[in-house]
């Protein structure tokens, strides 16, 4: 399961930096630390209770089981109208490499947190049920759920859930499909409200299936989670005792839509230079065409190798002797998607930040 608006930012989509924020002008106070590496300008909009909450901007990283955070000067009359400057770079337990030897970067989002937040805190919890009581199809239950964050705090938490399937808006492909077929059920894309599902289905001919879902749980659903496998599962906490603290999943104030990047030197693969880019999720339509794209041309190019090859290796095989042809459908569709992208750059001193449950990477 994924929780709701997680969206994989890299992967299927590659990591296209949509703006650059490097060379903004400098705003010098007493409390000046540098030239900014990052400027962000505009309106955040909050619900009354958020903003009588004291919440100031910050940057927040991905660093394995640890979400950490990263201090910047706010000016003007926030949440309107402010101006945001980031002067230090991320922290280096958030730098990763995607490929070995490849690019360096840290991967993260804008958040508003009381001025008194702490450095980190878990992106992890180990979760245990001692208690649930379903129906016979298991769409409602009450759990009784015990979670316990990297430093053994521990709360327990009695849950109410209800599963609901997501809206089946497309079906690709009619050829049956013989014993060779094999399925990928890991396509997840959502935005700040909705998310789509996809399964895809190929056979050693390169003949294939793809079914995609929206999942829509409402303005009154806000900590529903998403399934690849096309439902939806809401769920509402009853009650709650144990220690207090706060992991990743209880942020409901990250900015929604936006992606914050950290690039440790220029790329030229990727046309990214050294710094904070800010960048955006991908309309659903590209998402759709994309996936289309990898499916078919990975389907096709292992019907091909089979062929010539005399093997029988389904069209969405991942084994070693043609993992590589996988690889190339990625690319080329990036190249694709790429070269007929008409997304607009977002503008750094014009933003509009609506806020929500932070996204996954």
């Amino acid at each position: 399961m994924a929780r709701w608006w997680d969206k994989q930012w890299s992967g299927s989509l590659s990591l296209v930096a949509l703006a650059s924020a490097l060379g903004c002008d400098a705003q010098v106070n007493d409390e000046y630390t540098g030239e900014p590496l990052l400027t962000l300008k505009g309106t955040v909009v909050m619900t009354e209770e958020q903003a009588n909450s004291n919440l100031v901007p910050c940057l927040a990283f991905y660093a394995g089981e640890w979400l950490v955070f990263v201090d910047g000067e706010v000016s003007g009359e926030f949440p309107a109208k402010f101006r945001f400057d980031v002067t230090q770079p991320p922290p280096t337990q958030a730098m990763w490499q995607p490929d070995s030897g490849g690019l360096s970067l840290a991967l993260g989002f804008l958040v508003m947190l009381p001025p008194d937040h702490p450095d980190r805190v878990p992106t992890v919890l180990n979760r245990e049920y001692l208690n649930e009581d379903c129906n016979e199809d298991f769409t409602h239950c009450t759990n009784t759920v015990r979670e316990c964050d990297n430093a053994n705090r521990c709360r327990e938490r009695v849950e109410e859930c209800i599963e609901r399937p997501c809206e089946q808006v497309e079906h690709l492909g009619d050829t049956p499909l013989d014993e060779s077929t094999s399925q990928d059920f890991g396509h997840l894309s959502c935005n700040g409200e909705t998310c789509d599902s996809a399964q895809t289905s190929c056979d050693a001919a390169g003949n294939c299936t793809i079914d995609i879902q929206h999942c829509d749980p409402g303005e009154d659903a806000p900590n529903a989670t998403a399934s690849t496998g096309g439902t939806m599962t809401i769920c509402t906490v009853l009650s709650e005792t144990g220690d207090a603290f706060v992991s990743r999943d209880d942020l409901e104030t990250a900015a929604v839509g936006f992606g914050i990047a950290y690039v440790a030197s220029d790329d030229p693969e990727y046309q990214l230079a050294r710094g904070y880019h800010l960048y955006t999720a991908p309309p659903r339509t590209e998402w759709v065409e994309q996936l289309k794209c990898q499916t078919y041309a990975q389907a096709e190019a292992v019907a091909q190798y089979n062929q010539e090859h005399g093997t029988s290796y389904s069209g969405l095989s991942t084994d070693d002797e043609v993992a590589h042809l996988q690889l190339a459908a990625e690319n080329e569709c990036r190249q694709v998607a790429e070269s007929t992208s008409e997304r607009t750059e977002p503008s750094h001193d014009n933003l509009t930040i609506e806020l929500g449950p932070p996204p996954s990477f």
